[in-house]
């Protein structure tokens, strides 16, 4: 049985986290209708080409950033390929730092973010129509699909999704605009100040909250579907499909105030949250604090990987297996890019160069290529490189042990 005191503490916290959350059923409020026409009808018109690979002397890199010196920054391409084991670069792209790439099926996907959609298979060659990007427009995985986010001067104001064909498969306009922290199926966040709304893409508002702080963060994985949402009294968990509270933690069980933007990652049965001064790990489950390392630095980034949780916080990577408290691994700079997984490995985007992190703490450094972020898709990885204009390098799998070719 749960303590009489505990019972009324967690009443009273989840009144303090959630202002108010407004459950509105299966019914729903229809917010918006679903759009099968106006703003929808020509979102991603238009035709791909596939792009060529890296070549000696940098033909392609000049090609795709006019601006920069081919030569020189295709050298630096395949370096940080082969520095951190990368695997052999199978072309470049134009793209920024919103790209990024799914596995589906056969393919991965390969969302530009300077104009183009794009799906390409293991060759960089399309295996699907590519579609023009339109206007102040940004993309997000939403599960197996691609998401669509479409902005103007006041804010998101039309959610779009695709199938692997590049098929439109749900479309809504946000009436008002709002901030669009998570895509994932038929079902959007929506943060507008301190508001967050659980938006269905068939037009229904599922739910909403108040009094929220940072961007909410969803987790699907073992705990259930579950949205963590945060305020200054603390962080709460609630489902996802009805907005129903699961638990609280307050702000003085997690020991300090939160960082700005607190809730960093939420699977895997934890959460990981920020504080100005640590990072403290709670039972995604229960909402029971599990640990609090102390940080020079608020953390910005976290991860799961096969041996445990893995959190950027300035210029140390700290990674966690069970209830333990945090191994700690210094990097050559501070992290400025989400953390990305490969296998065991920590890909880190950092003001030094990408930096790898192995699971036993080894550190590899490329450090002459400058990086906008980066992006894991099974055997793949792309790079998002900033030199004055963004393209990505696509590497492929590493060559199986023996073998001077890359499989496929």
């Amino acid at each position: 049985m749960t303590d009489p005191d505990e019972q009324r503490r967690q009443r009273r916290a989840v009144t303090a986290v959630l202002a108010g959350v407004v459950a509105l059923g299966a019914a729903g409020i229809v917010a918006s209708i679903v759009l099968v026409g106006g703003p929808c009808d020509d979102l991603l018109p238009g035709s791909f080409t596939s792009p060529p690979a890296v070549v000696d002397g940098g033909e392609v890199i000049a090609a795709v950033a006019p601006g920069a010196d081919g030569a020189e920054v295709a050298a630096a391409v395949v370096a940080a390929g082969e520095t951190l084991g990368l695997g052999p670069v199978r072309g470049a792209t134009p793209g920024s730092a919103d790209s990024f790439a799914v596995p589906v099926d056969d393919a991965v996907f390969v969302v530009a973010g300077d104009d183009h959609v794009r799906i390409l298979d293991t060759a960089l060659v399309a295996v699907a129509t590519g579609r023009a990007r339109p206007e102040q427009a940004t993309f997000v995985p939403a599960g197996s699909q691609v998401g669509l986010i479409e902005r103007d001067l006041a804010g998101d104001v039309l959610i779009a999704r695709y199938d692997d064909d590049l098929g439109l498969t749900a479309c809504r306009e946000l009436d008002p605009p709002g901030v669009v922290a998570h895509v994932a199926g038929g079902l959007a966040l929506v943060s507008r100040g301190t508001t967050v709304e659980a938006a269905g893409l068939d037009g229904r508002t599922l739910w909403t909250a108040e009094g929220i702080a940072g961007t909410p963060t969803v987790d699907a994985a073992t705990t259930g579907l579950l949205a963590v949402l945060a305020s200054p009294d603390g962080i709460a968990a609630v489902d996802l499909r009805t907005g129903e509270p699961r638990w609280t933690v307050d702000a003085d069980a997690l020991g300090d105030a939160l960082a700005e933007d607190p809730i960093l990652l939420a699977g895997d049965d934890v959460v990981v949250v920020a504080t100005r001064s640590a990072v403290v790990r709670v039972d995604g489950e229960g909402g029971r604090v599990l640990t609090r390392d102390v940080v020079a630095t608020p953390a910005t980034s976290a991860a799961s990987t096969p041996a445990g949780v893995v959190v950027g916080a300035g210029e140390e990577l700290l990674r966690f297996a069970g209830a333990e408290t945090a191994a700690r691994t210094a990097l050559p700079g501070s992290v400025t890019s989400p953390l990305r997984v490969r296998g065991d490995q920590v890909l880190v985007g950092t003001d030094a160069g990408l930096v790898r992190v192995d699971r036993d703490g080894t550190v590899a450094v490329a450090d002459g290529l400058p990086v906008a972020g980066v992006a894991v898709a099974g055997d793949y990885t792309l790079v998002g490189v900033d030199v004055g204009e963004g393209f990505l390098a696509f590497y492929g799998p590493v060559p199986a042990t023996g073998s001077g070719h890359a499989t496929d």
